[in-house]
């Protein structure tokens, strides 16, 4: 599958996610907190059997070869997921009926800041009409939310 449709794909997923997640912390916070993470756990024996040998091949390959990476990729998974997850379903909880706004917040402005680490960090690079379609994204951000107060 190419990659941009795998994009798309995963964006139709997540649009459905986070409507769902949008209703649930409505009035459930830390119950729909709590059933995410508690639904990954259930998920990984299913996922280990099915990729069984892929997982074990990049694991064996991340201890011996990247073990720094492996060390960031498990505080990132641990402290700053969780922590990310659990202000994601705060911020529902507490918008009372402005979901609207809470989505282009928590999910625009992580893909802006990404984009930017990824030229930094992973030395990509980004072309100028990549970068205005950066500011496009932010002034329309912007109008969103300052007229949806």
């Amino acid at each position: 599958m190419h990659y941009i449709l795998s994009s798309l794909f995963v964006a139709l997923l997540w649009s459905f996610g986070i409507i769902v997640d949008s209703h649930i912390c409505r009035k459930h916070f830390m119950g729909g907190f709590f059933i995410r993470l508690a639904c990954f756990g259930i998920a990984l024996p299913f996922i280990y059997l099915l990729m069984k040998d892929d997982i074990q091949s990049d694991i064996e390959d991340l201890w011996v070869n990247h073990r720094e990476n492996l060390y960031i990729f498990i505080f990132k998974c641990l402290v700053v997921g969780i922590l990310a997850n659990y202000f994601y379903y705060y911020s529902y909880n507490k918008s009372k009926g402005k979901s609207h706004i809470v989505i282009p917040i928590t999910l625009i402005l992580p893909s802006i800041l990404a984009i930017i680490g990824t030229s930094q960090i992973l030395k990509e690079k980004i072309k100028p009409i990549s970068i205005v379609g950066i500011v496009f994204i932010i002034i329309g951000s912007y109008i969103l939310i300052k007229n949806n107060k």
